[in-house]
């Protein structure tokens, strides 16, 4: 009966794959022979959308048509410059970006206290389509490589909360919690072992699980 579920599975992940390799691969590839157009229209569209945003009015974003008027108009900024924008955002609509961040991800805070990056709904999107592209480009090389049982390791989507009520965590964490459910049917690991807080238990677990795993 497993064999059977993972011929299954199996069949699943390879329709997947070809919609992938004809809806996100080859487009990406397309747009890659000539990326500085992908990437002018891609700024434009940022512009565009975040022009009425605080961050947007405090940098003439309605003035700016191009990369240059974009260089013109902003400096290379660090974390601490945007610092004051992403704390507001919290409480602000519109303040650094149009869309209100549906969660944060947060740095180890190692060069200084933490860093909070707003993660949006279009965020979530991009990255399952970079996620989806990076599984296809190993599908396609690699004979067989999900064939089996897929071992991956995230921190938890949600690892608490700030001030104002707002998640932070595992951008990775949330795409394994919320994966179409055939996928997490070939995942080692459940997801909730991720959010043991006792880390060597929770290690422990994660070798039980990959040990009895024959494939």
């Amino acid at each position: 009966m497993i064999y059977i579920n993972q011929i299954i599975l199996n069949i699943l992940l390879h329709i997947k794959m070809f919609f992938v390799k004809h809806l996100l691969y080859k487009p990406l590839l397309k747009k890659t022979k000539n990326p500085q157009i992908s990437q002018n229209k891609l700024l434009k569209d940022i512009i565009k959308r975040n022009s009425n945003t605080i961050f947007g009015n405090n940098h003439n974003f309605k003035k700016i048509n191009d990369y240059q008027g974009f260089v013109k108009e902003l400096d290379v900024n660090n974390y601490e410059d945007l610092r004051v924008y992403i704390q507001n955002e919290e409480n602000i609509s519109k303040y650094l970006n149009s869309k209100q961040a549906v969660i944060y991800a947060q740095t180890s805070g190692t060069t200084g206290e933490p860093k909070y990056i707003p993660i949006l709904e279009n965020t979530i999107k991009q990255y399952q389509k970079l996620q989806n592209i990076f599984s296809y480009a190993l599908y396609a090389s690699i004979p067989g490589v999900f064939a089996g049982k897929i071992l991956s390791i995230v921190s938890p989507a949600i690892e608490g909360h700030m001030e104002n009520g707002m998640p932070f965590g595992s951008l990775s964490g949330l795409l394994y919690k919320n994966a179409p459910k055939f996928m997490r049917s070939k995942f080692v690991v459940p997801y909730e072992v991720f959010e043991i807080e006792d880390y060597d238990f929770k290690y422990k677990l994660i070798t039980v699980f990959s040990l009895i795993q024959k494939d």
